[in-house]
């Protein structure tokens, strides 16, 4: 399910690519690479409106949620030696509906259905010096439905079961065309006939639990939870370009409490999750139409991997015109099972993080490719620090009876971690500080809202994403958003 919007949204992003890309290993001159320039950009649109309604119809509450969000991606970026420029253009349409059940009596319920449409185009082109060229044009579509429901029983006035359950049924289709060696502008050789392939997923997920008030603004609460999430296409010929979905099933034991007359909010959550199937992605070996592998990005279900931890968030609000909150969580998480397999264009060895355990010839008689295999089982999961701190100040300014104007600030600290699967000392981000200000002015009705941002104020240089640069195996890394300022102008109808 996608991030709701807020009622109104229009949002743009637009700068050069100082930070974009970072070279984390040696840069390699020759025949086949693409000397950098500096004309880099990211110019980024994305427009978004919903709606909620709402209904009163005596025994429960109707609510429908109505949204639409278009998202407009054109970058150019220079991975050494690799000029890249992508045009991606999605559109999103979602409906909810949810039934509420009114009064107070010991059964409680919830009932809805989710409708959730999208269609992506894109059109990606990629310069490898005067070595190669590809082009490919995926068009994706995906269809989600599902029904959901969430019961609620007071077996007393302190003490509830809860259960609760959702059906999923998702249909993903793709018609992808590829151009290899095509040079820009005319398209030298025309596109391959295109790839196409149709997906079909459903499942049933479900959730139980306890909640038990321990006294009059405290409760502890148990459960158990299945989720899953569906699988999808990468760029490849069919059959072998399509990964399965991803099964979780997550155990919570938690408290949440209001202390200091509402003044004080904490709440402490303990987790466990078992993952299987886990969608891991990396730079590997594609096959093309006539059966050679060539590298590129793919994405593979990886074995099994567990994660516990505890997480803690406080509040507080000395008054109406203040709120402080904090935020801490420690996480460990290991995969149990990861075995991936590496793609060499050349048949040199890989710097690689995890045990070899073989290696082979990708296409006999062809070429020098090769696969290495590898195990990481045990290594952390990635992208999953252990400790990870969240900040967060607000004060509310009278300008006056009707207009407030409120000032905020927030920073997040994070500890180490590795940012791939191939666990590589140079795709390790160390620990950072990122903070950020605005000012809101807005009146009491919310109508409208004015805000000035600086975003990352530090101006600190964290990696996103890492992976081996194809052809010449060694690091790049894309980058969060650099010191970021702007104006955002939100309306509410």
């Amino acid at each position: 399910m996608p991030d709701r919007l807020p009622p109104f949204a229009l949002m743009r992003q637009r700068f050069p690519q100082r930070h974009s890309v970072a070279v984390l290993g040696g840069f390699v001159t020759s025949g086949c690479v693409l000397t950098p320039s500096t004309d880099g950009y990211l110019n980024n649109d994305f427009y978004g409106i919903s709606a909620t309604i709402e209904g009163d119809l005596g025994f429960a509450t109707l609510t429908v949620i109505p949204a639409y969000r278009r998202t407009e991606a054109d970058f150019l970026t220079y991975v050494p030696g690799f000029l890249s420029t992508i045009q991606d253009v999605s559109d999103q349409t979602s409906l909810e509906a949810r039934l509420s059940s009114n009064g107070d009596g010991a059964l409680k319920y919830v009932l809805g259905g989710f409708l959730f449409n999208e269609d992506q185009v894109a059109a990606n082109y990629f310069a490898q010096g005067n070595l190669s060229t590809t082009r490919f044009n995926p068009r994706l579509r995906t269809r989600s439905r599902a029904l959901f429901g969430q019961l609620s029983y007071a077996i007393n006035d302190g003490f509830r079961l809860i259960a609760g359950g959702r059906y999923t049924k998702e249909d993903k289709s793709q018609r992808t065309q590829i151009a290899a060696g095509g040079l820009p502008g005319l398209i030298n050789p025309p596109f391959s006939a295109p790839f196409t392939g149709e997906l079909q997923f459903d499942r049933f997920t479900w959730k139980a639990g306890i909640e038990w008030d321990v006294a009059d603004r405290s409760m502890i609460y148990a459960n158990v939870a299945t989720g899953f999430k569906t699988g999808g296409f990468f760029v490849a010929a069919p059959p072998d370009n399509t990964y399965a979905p991803e099964k979780l099933t997550a155990y919570t034991l938690g408290s949440k409490n209001r202390l200091f007359d509402n003044k004080v909010q904490l709440n402490v959550e303990a987790f466990y999750w078992d993952c299987t199937d886990q969608q891991i992605s990396l730079v590997s070996g594609i096959q093309d139409s006539r059966g050679i592998y060539s590298q590129g990005g793919v994405t593979v279900n990886a074995g099994r991997a567990r994660m516990y931890g505890v997480e803690a968030e406080f509040e507080f609000a000395p008054s109406a015109h203040d709120h402080f909150s904090a935020n801490v969580q420690y996480l460990n998480g290991k995969y149990r099972s990861l075995l991936t397999s590496n793609f060499s264009s050349t048949g040199a060895p890989l710097p690689l993080g995890c045990t070899v355990i073989s290696s082979r010839l990708a296409n006999p008689g062809v070429n020098t490719a090769r696969f290495y295999d590898t195990d990481c089982s045990g290594k952390p999961t990635v992208n999953s620090p252990k400790w990870s701190f969240n900040l967060r100040y607000e004060h509310i300014f009278a300008v006056t009876s009707t207009l407030d104007l409120t000032a905020g600030a927030r920073t997040s600290i994070e500890s180490s971690r590795y940012s791939t699967v191939s666990f590589q000392e140079d795709q390790k981000q160390g620990g950072f500080m990122m903070s950020d200000l605005y000012l809101t002015l807005a009146p009491s009705s919310k109508a409208w809202s004015i805000t000035g941002y600086v975003n990352n104020v530090e101006d600190e240089v964290v990696i996103s994403q890492a992976v081996n640069r194809p052809i010449l195996d060694f690091s790049y890394a894309s980058l969060r958003p650099p010191r970021t300022y702007g104006v955002r102008v939100g309306l509410t109808f």
